[in-house]
C-alpha cells in the first residue's frame, strides 16, 4: 500500500482580506485532507476582528501575523522552518490572494 503524501499549505498574504474566504475554503474543499495550512501575513495591519476571524477559522493550522514587514521570502523561510515537522511533505505554495481552482488540486500534486 502506497504511503499518503503529507502537504503543507504555505499561504504568504499581505492585505488580501478580501480573498481570505475564498482561498481557504478552495484548500478545505480539497479531496485530499492530509495537509496543514501554514498561514503567514506579512504586517497588514488588520483589525483585532479580522485576526480573530483568521485564527479561528485556522484553528486548527499555523497562523502568524508579522508587526512588521518580512517580505514574501523572509516569511517562507521562517514559517516553513519553525513548523514544518513533516519529513518528506510536499509544500504547496498559495498567494492569499488567489485560490484553487478545482477541489482535487492537492491529489494531482500527490499523484504526479
Amino acid at each position: 500500500m502506497a504511503k499518503k503524501i503529507f502537504f503543507y499549505v504555505l499561504i504568504r498574504s499581505r492585505k488580501a482580506f478580501g480573498n481570505f474566504d475564498k482561498c481557504i475554503n478552495s484548500v478545505f474543499f480539497q479531496d485530499n485532507t492530509n495537509y496543514k495550512i501554514l498561514y503567514s501575513d506579512d504586517a497588514s495591519g488588520y483589525t483585532k476582528k479580522q485576526k480573530k476571524y483568521i485564527k479561528e477559522k485556522l484553528k486548527k493550522h499555523i497562523v502568524l501575523f508579522n508587526k512588521s514587514r518580512k517580505y514574501s521570502l523572509r516569511n517562507a523561510y521562517d514559517i516553513i522552518h519553525k513548523y514544518s515537522t513533516v519529513y518528506g511533505a510536499i509544500v504547496f505554495n498559495l498567494d492569499g490572494d488567489d485560490w484553487l481552482p478545482h477541489t482535487n488540486c492537492l491529489s494531482e500534486v500527490g499523484n504526479s
